[in-house]
């Protein structure tokens, strides 16, 4: 089985959802209830968020990284003042 993205857990995760969807495909009268209680039938619903128009990245406004860039710059000019 090849996979790809993610990290280790998550892709293990997908391995082991993909075979437990093969078995149940296989005989859904036997493997079924014991996967289903067993939480392998589960998939993770979260993905990735796009980027929309008008945004920095995905799920940061403009705003956020301005603040951001507003902080950093007023940490570092305390920092050149303080030594």
């Amino acid at each position: 089985m090849q996979v790809s993205g993610g990290g280790i857990s998550g892709q293990a995760q997908a391995v082991g959802h993909g075979i437990a969807r093969a078995l149940q495909n296989l005989d859904p009268a036997s493997f079924r209830k014991p996967l289903k209680q067993s939480g392998l039938l589960k998939r993770d619903p979260r993905m990735v968020e796009r980027k929309k128009p008008g945004e920095v990245e995905q799920g940061k406004c403009w705003w956020q990284c301005f603040v951001a860039c507003v902080v950093m710059r007023i940490v570092a000019l305390v920092s050149s003042i303080s030594t």
